[in-house]
């Protein structure tokens, strides 16, 4: 399992932007990695490297309840990580989601 505190964005640019998935209660799917970005780091905060954002497309019937959990996120080539994530609504293509690394 990967270590929240030290994962870095390019953790996930690197895997690329398939492979990705989500599991939740019996539940579990296909997701794209469809974007990253950096976050302001504040002065005096615990994380080990800077925070950041990823933003992930899953498919149109993923429905994660209260929209919003702990869930796994798993890839081949980098392994686990428990992560709250947070479903954004839908566009074109099926649901997007968020997971905040702060």
């Amino acid at each position: 399992m990967l270590d929240p505190r030290t994962i870095t964005r390019e953790t996930f640019e690197d895997a690329g932007p398939d492979g990705f998935k989500l599991s939740f209660e019996d539940e579990r799917h296909d997701l794209e990695l469809i974007g990253a970005e950096s976050l302001k780091a504040h002065p005096g905060h615990p994380r080990q490297v800077p925070p950041f954002t990823i933003f992930l497309r899953g498919p149109s019937d993923l429905m994660i309840p209260g929209r919003q959990g702990m869930c796994t996120i798993s890839h081949g080539d980098m392994g686990e990580i428990e992560a709250f994530v947070v479903m954004l609504g839908p566009d074109e293509a099926g649901q997007l989601l968020q997971v905040v690394f702060n």
